[in-house]
Formats: structure tokens, sequence, C-alpha cells
């Protein structure tokens, strides 16, 4: 904010004379510590938001990122010319080199410009810290004399759930079934039975889709429909935080 929020009226102040000259010193001595915060404490998110080198290509955001800096190099790059060479040149009295200054900062107003459009495009890129998994899934194994169930729970807190059941026949066989119905319900505080079919995958696993609202101690039963004359029921206690 003071860098970028000082260029148009340092542009202005310019054409003052002696007056445009000692403005322009002033801004001289005092943006070397604005930019050393502001590169600081980029690195600094940029370790925290990405996690590592390679979703700087493999990430949306670590892509925004690139194209951002792609354009805060030649920013820099303009500002280290301005101090370096026409800040000392316009102390020194030159009036070309005032001018060349002024048509440096209207080239750095276009990058801030452009810089500010692709920053952007954050709104719609979470950062790769964001989109770390957190494994707090919930798993349970339901083991009877006719049946057995791996279900995992995910995520195991509150809110929509998305529940896999993997059948297997007490001597660990993959058990076929002809339907399952997966129950939910919490006696304890007064919410009754919900049930939902659940839909067999291409590899075996049942799974269907269901939401808890509040969490806790929760029931959780299967009907597993082995053949139209044979079915268990099963139910085992979960916990949903």
């Amino acid at each position: 904010a003071f860098w970028i929020g000082a260029l148009p009226p340092l542009a202005v102040v310019l054409a003052r004379g002696e007056d445009g000259r000692q403005s322009l010193l002033a801004f001289s001595r005092a943006v070397p510590f604005a930019v050393a915060a502001l590169l600081g404490s980029g690195l600094l998110l940029a370790i925290l938001q990405l996690q590592g080198v390679t979703a700087l290509w493999s990430t949306d955001y670590g892509r925004v990122l690139m194209a951002k800096l792609a354009l805060v190099a030649p920013l820099l790059a303009l500002a280290l010319w301005n101090r370096l060479s026409l800040t000392p040149a316009i102390a020194a009295g030159s009036a070309p080199a005032r001018r060349r200054l002024q048509m440096s900062i209207g080239g750095e107003l276009l990058l801030v410009i452009a810089i500010l459009g692709v920053v952007a495009l954050w709104r719609f890129t979470p950062p790769p810290r964001l989109l770390v998994v957190t494994n707090d899934d919930f798993f349970t194994h339901i083991h009877t004399g006719k049946a057995m169930a791996n279900v995992t729970i995910t995520p195991g807190h509150a809110g929509p759930l998305d529940i896999a059941v993997q059948l297997e026949t007490p001597d660990e066989r993959p058990l076929t079934a002809m339907a399952v119905s997966v129950t939910l319900s919490n006696p304890a505080i007064g919410v009754e039975a919900m049930t939902a079919q659940a839909q067999r995958q291409d590899d075996g696993t049942w799974r269907v889709h269901m939401s808890v609202s509040v969490p806790g101690r929760w029931m959780l039963g299967l009907v597993i429909l082995i053949s139209d004359f044979e079915q268990v029921r099963v139910e085992a206690p979960i916990l949903i935080k």
C-alpha cells in the first residue's frame, strides 16, 4: 500500500521542480523497507500455502502465483532502476531523468493493475494446504456368524457423509449381496432411524450418501439381502465428531 499508493502522487510532484525532488528522495529512502517487508511476507505466505515446490506447477493456486511473480519481477526491476539510476540523476537536476521516471512510474502502475487482476483469480483457487485431505474418516468392522462388513464413513464428522461398505464372508472372502440398506439413528437425542439404499460399485463396494446434523454416538445398521430367502441384519455404534 505504501509503495503503490505513493506512485501516483509522486508522478504529480515530480513536475514541481525542487519540491518534487525532495519528495522523491524521501520516498527513495523509505521504500526499501516496504519492499523488504513485502518480499519477506510473500515468501512466508508462499511456504505456508503451497507446502511444496511442486505445487507451483501442479495446482491452480501455484500457477496463479507464478503468473503473479512473472509480473512482479519486471516491477521490481523498474523500481530498482528508478532508485539506482534515475533518482540520483534527478537529484543532480536532470530534467530528462525526471521525464523518464514519470514514464517509468506509468509502467509500474500498469504492471500493478495486471498483478491485481491476476491475484483476483485466487478467489477461485484454494491454496494447496486446504486441499490436503485429513484422515479423519471413521472405520468400523462388524462381524457376525453369516457376514462381515468393513464400513468407512467419510468424513467422520457431522454433515454430509459418504458411507462405503465392503462385505465379506466369515472366512474373509468377498460376499456377493443382492441389496444393502444402511440405517442411521440416535435415540438419545430423539432422532429416529433414517434408511437409504446403498448402490453397488464396480469394485464390489456398496456406497451411499447420507447426512447427520449433530455429532455424537450414533447407531449404524445394515440390512444385507443375500438372496430372495436370506438376509442378514447387523448394527454397530459409530462416533461422529
